[in-house]
């Protein structure tokens, strides 16, 4: 029996939040991530529904 894994690439991208200095992301229930861009591409997630989350940040304080 032949063994298949499907995966996919998404890109999330958002309009810059003023005095955001960076951006954190979450997908899933996997680790904070940050950026200082409006988007970020992922790949190797499992097809199907995945929560992301997103906040803008200025030096640890959290605008939206």
């Amino acid at each position: 029996m032949a063994s298949t894994s499907t995966r996919c690439r998404i890109t999330g991208t958002w309009a810059a939040v003023t005095g955001a200095t960076s951006y954190d992301y979450q997908v899933g229930t996997g680790a904070v991530l940050s950026t200082t861009g409006t988007s970020v591409t992922l790949s190797g997630l499992a097809v199907g529904n995945t929560a992301f989350k997103l906040r803008a940040t200025n030096s640890g304080t959290f605008l939206v």
